[in-house]
């Protein structure tokens, strides 16, 4: 394409960062901006997710047992305390699991497609969730369970394991 040095040298470069949409008219949604955002928006809820985990306590005033109590010691405060007990009332301890998909989530490159988008990858994530509730549901007694939960795979780990042993038989 470079038949002489003249248009070699001649030639304009483009100046525009790589995180500024093109002038063709290119949408937010585009850039590598909007790529980065999500990135961070994924990792501060799975370390929000993570962090109201880990400092869950069953005392807490939460979804399932409410109070005027204003002190918590859960670390993310009242909408940690509600978001881990919802999520081990239903998960269980696989409820982690949910932390470490959403982590997946920002490490994923900007050329890959968008894990969520897909329905048969979301599928999947969640026949994994269920089914490692199962799992737990099925290994650990009760009295095993840390932090006091009622279920180790939590209420979709105890129907999942109940729905097999029907179908087993």
């Amino acid at each position: 394409p470079y038949n002489s040095p003249d248009m070699f040298f001649n030639r304009k470069k483009n100046k525009t960062s790589r995180y500024l949409a093109s002038n063709s008219g290119a949408s937010l949604k585009e850039s590598p901006v909007w790529n980065d955002l999500l990135r961070l928006f994924w990792w501060v809820v799975a370390l929000f997710i993570l962090v109201s985990l880990l400092s869950y306590s069953s005392s807490d005033p939460s979804w399932t047992t409410w109070s005027t109590q204003t002190a918590f010691q859960n670390w993310m405060g009242r909408s940690g305390s509600i978001l881990s007990d919802v999520l081990f009332q239903f998960f269980g301890l696989s409820a982690f699991a949910l932390v470490f998909f959403l982590l997946r989530q920002t490490k994923k490159s900007r050329t890959d497609e968008d894990f969520l988008s897909s329905k048969w990858r979301f599928l999947a994530v969640a026949l994994f969730i269920l089914s490692w509730g199962a799992l737990l549901e099925a290994l650990f007694p009760q009295h095993w369970a840390p932090w006091r939960i009622n279920h180790t795979g939590g209420i979709s780990g105890a129907l999942s394991l109940s729905l097999l042993n029907y179908l087993a038989g």
